[in-house]
């Protein structure tokens, strides 16, 4: 997410204002914390992207996360 947000210009806050918290974003950046789909969703037309180009960036990561669920 990081890169999308930094080709953007955009800063953390600037990217959650309206959606979540700059604290969120930093975790969601850190793959620390996986945001619902409501969020996003916002996060991806703020910047302009598709959800599944977010989703292929973390495909590990999510595959994980779903397999332990």
């Amino acid at each position: 997410m990081r890169q999308f947000r930094k080709r953007k210009g955009m800063s953390q806050k600037e990217l959650a204002d309206g959606i979540c918290t700059q604290a969120t974003i930093s975790l969601i950046e850190k793959k620390s914390k996986i945001p619902s789909m409501k969020i996003m969703m916002k996060i991806c037309n703020r910047l302009g992207i598709r959800l599944s180009e977010v989703i292929i960036e973390n495909d590990d990561q999510l595959y994980r996360t779903f397999k332990k669920n």
